[in-house]
């Protein structure tokens, strides 16, 4: 019972966390002149530690992890550099971002048969919350006929003006597991249904306000499922799924080379029509953000313990990693890299478990990658530091998950 109650605590916590973000706030203590409802980031902080400390006391052991010892670090770096530019708002965040991966690495427990069911929980008490925030937001500008553009508008919830790419990190867990909803179609029908057709919803939103990361993720994460249903079905005796793979391949790679001729050609006037739309500005074949981010990893190289910003007046970084090195230093960048490296690798290996148990990865690992995708292309989550959180607690969850497994083979 004690398990249940903490477990479902913590759910609450983080469906809370993720459709009222917009109302967690650090900065209050500092600024004389905010108005309106404010929580303390820090609260999700005690709730997260007194339970973690629970989950701890339970497992009865403690494995290394390097991952979270490199994270632990570098915040710390990060809140000393902070603390001595007498920039105290972030302070906090040397305690706040580790504990979500903490968290999340300790409460999928260390019972192979309710494990994955955990992580289901979890998932959908982040992703649906997360949905129904970005609905809010999406529909603050919807409700006005879409007068107030495409790029940005006020957020539901303080009113305060934030950009599109901001409002579609929402979307990224429910267009992750549309896939997953279709391999499940069959058990779950209700359940997939819903998905589906919230990702239908998403997409006509998106669309109204030419977001570009949603769709382009819908197709990467349909792929990423399939490779990964492919690798776990793979073996010497299944020639019919040998048969289908080779056709599909075949055939979407002629399908690849015959868009891209009839691009060329411009024939129908495809061309013409993809560069009066909106997504060849910095869209899809062109990414803006790519030579942003490309620019701003030269000016740091550049300029390794200064603000470029500052110092040469060129733009900011697209992306949560670069904007880190911008604002601290070099050695803070290759930190927070060699920390996403690790928790890639470790999703990799998720990948690679075969057994009744692995299926898991194909909501978890589409996820992951989608959520990462997002922090590379995007800097909300340096400015809203919270928003990093996601992406450690699925990282912590990914870990959780292996260390259990290790332990299974270990036995």
């Amino acid at each position: 019972m004690l398990d249940s109650f903490v477990f479902t605590v913590c759910a609450a916590t983080i469906f809370t966390f993720c459709i009222c973000s917009w109302l967690l706030d650090i900065n209050y203590k500092y600024t004389i002149d905010m108005t309106g409802p404010v929580v303390d980031v820090n609260h999700i902080f005690y709730i997260a530690a007194l339970a973690s400390a629970y989950y701890l006391i339970r497992k009865r052991q403690i494995q290394f992890d390097f991952s979270l010892v490199l994270l632990c670090t570098v915040m710390v770096f990060v809140a000393i550099i902070d603390y001595h530019t007498e920039d105290y708002v972030p302070v906090s965040y040397a305690w706040i971002l580790p504990m979500a991966y903490i968290l999340g690495k300790l409460i999928v427990g260390t019972d192979r048969e309710t494990i994955n069911e955990k992580i289901v929980i979890l998932y959908f008490s982040m992703a649906i919350p997360m949905y129904i925030q970005s609905v809010l937001d999406i529909g603050s500008n919807w409700k006005t006929g879409w007068a107030l553009g495409t790029e940005r508008w006020p957020e539901f919830w303080t009113g305060e003006i934030e950009p599109r790419t901001t409002y579609e990190l929402g979307f990224v867990l429910t267009t992750s597991a549309f896939a997953f909803a279709l391999y499940v179609f069959k058990k779950h029908t209700i359940a997939s249904i819903i998905i589906i057709a919230a990702n239908v919803l998403l997409q006509y939103m998106v669309m109204h306000v030419q977001g570009r990361q949603n769709p382009v993720l819908l197709i990467l994460t349909i792929l990423i499922v399939g490779c990964l249903v492919v690798y776990d079905r793979w073996h010497g005796d299944n020639k019919r799924l040998k048969k289908i793979f080779l056709t599909a391949t075949t055939v979407g790679i002629l399908i690849v080379v015959i868009i891209a001729v009839l691009f060329t050609t411009n024939t129908f006037g495809l061309m013409d029509k993809y560069k009066a739309s909106y997504w060849a500005d910095g869209g899809l074949l062109k990414n803006e953000r790519i030579d942003i981010n490309l620019t701003a990893f030269r000016s740091m190289l550049k300029w390794p313990n200064d603000n470029y910003t500052e110092r040469a007046g060129l733009d900011r970084a697209h992306s949560m990693v670069l904007e880190y090195g911008r604002v601290y230093d070099m050695t803070v960048y290759l930190g927070l890299t060699l920390i996403r490296l690790l928790f890639i690798f470790q999703a990799i290996r998720l990948t690679l478990v075969k057994n009744s148990n692995s299926w898991i990865k194909y909501l978890i690992v589409p996820a992951f990658v989608s959520l990462n995708l997002y922090y590379t292309m995007e800097p909300n989550a340096y400015a809203h530091r919270y928003f990093w959180m996601p992406g450690l607690f699925f990282s912590g969850m990914i870990a959780g998950w292996l260390e259990l497994e290790g332990r299974k083979i270990e036995k």
